[in-house]
């Protein structure tokens, strides 16, 4: 069986956000097998937005209210891809994100590209920054190397990452005091079995805005991190020989997360961005010589970046922003995978 790629959108009150995000994945180069977006029963104008694309999106919403992580595993449950993209409603893909992802999913249960960050408005070039630069140099991981590289901390992000279904959909719902951290979960219990596959293009855009969720609730993504490790003890998910390596990192995130939320009452920034990942709390204390080169030759990377593909990138953008907003004509799927 070829494998067929579920676009899956979870989201709750970014009505704001959801249209750039569907029409991105509308001009894709490579049609995804199906777009599915899930409600967890938003009180603004997203079922009022999404109507204007049943064409060719799938709407739904769970039963009841399931939070982040509760409606993330049933958009997933719904879709019939052998591979899901959880897309976070305020994201954007690049028109050949499924061009250059898709053939690497019948050999690779987690395919995770490039991106960019940008602001709110999606077209500021000044805020393009490349997301991914760690990773250039590494196409591919593989048991055990890809378990415990993961287990440092997320790198990639959720809305550039392919994921295998069955195993996705076969885990057990995040509590919710875990509930911000499906991106690291999946990670690492997929990861034990499964290899990685990077890709290094930037595919795709991470909006930046106040209403972010670990920006908005930053307390409750420090818990979530002390959260996750039991949990992933308790029910079993670590195989019997790494669960000693879990716990000693384990005991690192409640050191870390402790100097963060020291330092968050301090009234300081603390290291800022995302736990274990570029600027994470791996990055709290005085850089060396050896991070400050490295911290270089990143900046060097990320500019480069920005004036070739993000240029190109920024068009993209703006293409989306202006079809949104009506001055242009947007392109729709067929529905059916493409060869």
């Amino acid at each position: 069986m070829s494998a067929e790629v579920s676009i899956c959108i979870p989201t709750f009150n970014y009505g704001r956000y959801i249209e750039h995000a569907i029409t991105s994945i509308c001009r894709q180069t490579r049609s995804p097998y199906e777009i599915i977006v899930s409600d967890d029963w938003s009180v603004d104008n997203t079922e009022e937005v999404v109507a204007k694309h049943l064409q060719s999106v799938r709407y739904i919403r769970p039963p009841r209210r399931l939070g982040i992580s509760g409606n993330y595993h049933f958009c997933a449950s719904q879709a019939k891809g052998t591979h899901v993209m959880l897309l976070s409603a305020d994201d954007v893909l690049g028109p050949k994100y499924l061009e250059k992802t898709r053939p690497y999913c019948e050999d690779y249960g987690i395919v995770s590209s490039g991106g960019f960050r940008t602001d709110e408005t999606l077209v500021n070039m000044r805020e393009y920054q490349y997301y991914f630069v760690q990773y250039l140099g590494i196409r591919e991981l593989r048991p055990p190397r890809s378990f415990l590289h993961v287990l440092e901390g997320t790198c990639y992000l959720m809305s550039g990452t392919l994921w295998n279904r069955e195993a996705l959909v076969g885990l057990p719902v995040l509590p919710s005091e875990a509930d911000l951290m499906p991106e690291w979960y999946y990670g690492i219990v997929l990861s034990q079995e499964m290899p990685m596959r990077f890709v290094w293009d930037p595919l795709f855009c991470y909006r930046l805005h106040s209403r972010n969720s670990a920006a908005v609730n930053v307390s409750g993504y420090l818990r979530g991190m002390r959260r996750l490790f039991g949990f992933l003890l308790e029910r079993g998910l670590i195989r019997p020989e790494w669960c000693d390596v879990v716990r000693q990192r384990e005991e690192r995130v409640r050191e870390e997360t402790l100097q963060w939320e020291a330092e968050l009452g301090s009234g300081s920034d603390g290291a800022g961005g995302r736990v274990g990942g570029e600027g994470g709390a791996k990055g709290l204390g005085k850089p060396g010589a050896r991070t400050a080169i490295r911290e270089a030759i990143k900046a060097t990377v990320r500019l480069a970046m920005r004036e070739t593909a993000g240029r190109a990138m920024q068009r993209e953008m703006l293409e989306i922003v202006e079809s949104v907003s009506g001055t242009r004509k947007g392109r729709e799927p067929d529905g059916k995978a493409e060869s």
